[in-house]
């Protein structure tokens, strides 16, 4: 349980860090503007339960230093955006958009809690 805690506290600092240096970016003027060149759509069935997801995979290309680099997203719902507005605090080469998914991680930290404290709940009732 102390891991999960570790876990969850380390990742919430991080999604509140990666607001921090998205407003530090606008300030500073450090925004880059990507065009998407590309995008598929993923149609997720699952056949137990029925639910129907769809997932937008996206590729954005951006110029840096007179060199085209590009960026990949996932978005659970619409379209991704023609333009998507990229971050970056030090370097260009390393950019963040609002698409990151730090949210994930802050689920799996919960998922790992939950199986670590029913197991501590299973070893406590077989061996009480």
């Amino acid at each position: 349980i102390l891991t999960t805690v570790i876990l969850v506290r380390k990742t919430r600092r991080k999604i509140v860090t990666r607001k921090k240096q998205k407003e530090l970016a606008i300030q500073t003027g450090k925004v880059i503007r990507a065009k998407c060149v590309s995008y598929y759509r993923d149609d997720d069935t699952d056949e137990q339960t029925g639910t129907h997801s769809v997932t937008y995979h996206g590729t954005y290309e951006y110029t840096v230093d007179g060199k085209t680099k590009r960026y990949k997203v996932f978005s659970n719902g619409g379209l991704p955006r023609i333009y998507l507005p990229l971050y970056y605090t030090d370097s260009p080469k390393k950019v963040f958009s609002d698409y990151d998914n730090t949210h994930l991680e802050y689920n799996l930290a919960c998922l790992i809690g939950v199986v670590v404290g029913f197991l501590t709940y299973l070893t406590g009732f077989l061996f009480y």
